[in-house]
């Protein structure tokens, strides 16, 4: 990205750090100072009633209820055979209700001394988060959540994880 005149324009780049394969599926990754992951930082910027709601736990019910006795992965699957479109949509409406819908706002609103500090939060979290996400499209990489991004606290941008 560095070597691409339009994406050093734009101030593009993704921030990488070391890594010692241990075995072919374990390693350690080096340690990012001043960062958290996105996960988190939204729960840590929730209210306690917020906290409360535990969307999370409503989800994993929810699966339970699906999955009958099978335990995990294959709860997705019965899920999947067993859920109706609607039911599933109605279930994830009723639980993304639980989440506030500006909680990122309220979180980078904490983080910010001068509105225009705000912006800039906002912005490198946007232009950073949008660039990891069609770069890990394009290397293939899965299994995306709230745990597998990690949030710089100085700066807002975003950092992978895996």
């Amino acid at each position: 990205l560095s070597q691409d005149v339009a994406c050093s324009q734009r101030n593009l780049k993704l921030k990488t750090y070391q890594v010692i394969p241990m075995t072919t599926r374990i390693g350690l990754i080096e340690w990012l100072e001043n960062t958290c992951t996105l996960k988190e930082f939204l729960i840590n910027n929730m209210t306690e009633d917020e906290r409360n709601r535990k969307p999370s736990a409503q989800y994993s019910d929810w699966l339970t209820k699906m999955a009958g006795k099978n335990t995990g992965f294959l709860r997705y699957g019965q899920m999947y055979i067993k859920a109706s479109r609607t039911e599933t949509i109605r279930s994830f409406r009723s639980i993304e209700g639980l989440v506030p819908e500006d909680l990122l706002r309220r979180a980078f609103m904490k983080m910010s001394t001068t509105p225009e500090a705000f912006l800039a939060l906002r912005s490198h979290f946007a232009s950073s988060h949008a660039l990891m996400c069609v770069s890990h499209w394009l290397l293939g990489i899965g299994d995306r959540h709230l745990s597998n991004f990690m949030i710089n606290m100085e700066t807002g941008g975003m950092v992978g994880i895996e």
